[in-house]
């Protein structure tokens, strides 16, 4: 009848073992950075170049450290709420929570008075 023989499904084993290694690295990845694997998966197995879905993976942040973020400036913005107490932060006029200050950057440039070091010949 129409059974498979022994080469037949030796190259489906090894078909299905190449689908498998261009999935499954790329959907542990994904669940690893907080993606949703399946969808990663099956962009790995749409890819020409499986290193391609890795690379873009490996160039987006990681969801859960995204996530701990937030927290962390929450509590840090809650923290300093009750140090401060009632007081607001100071604003600027353009309403962001920076002061005005003049910085090194801001400074004219001005030329030197003597010589430079550089104005001199070299010598050995």
């Amino acid at each position: 009848m129409n059974d498979l023989g022994t080469a037949e499904i030796s190259v489906l084993i090894g078909v299905f073992g190449f689908l498998i290694l261009l999935v499954v690295p790329v959907a542990y990845q994904a669940y690893r950075r907080g993606y949703n694997p399946i969808i990663w998966g099956i962009v790995g197995l749409l890819t020409f170049n499986p290193l391609f879905p890795l690379i873009i993976l490996a160039m987006v942040p990681h969801r859960s450290r995204l996530r701990l973020r937030d927290q962390f400036t929450r509590e840090l913005e809650a923290k300093l709420a009750a140090r401060v107490g009632s007081k607001s932060r100071p604003t600027s006029e353009s309403g962001s929570p920076r002061t005005e200050t003049s910085t090194v950057g801001d400074q004219v440039t001005e030329l030197p008075q003597n010589r430079s070091i550089g104005d001199d010949q070299t010598r050995l």
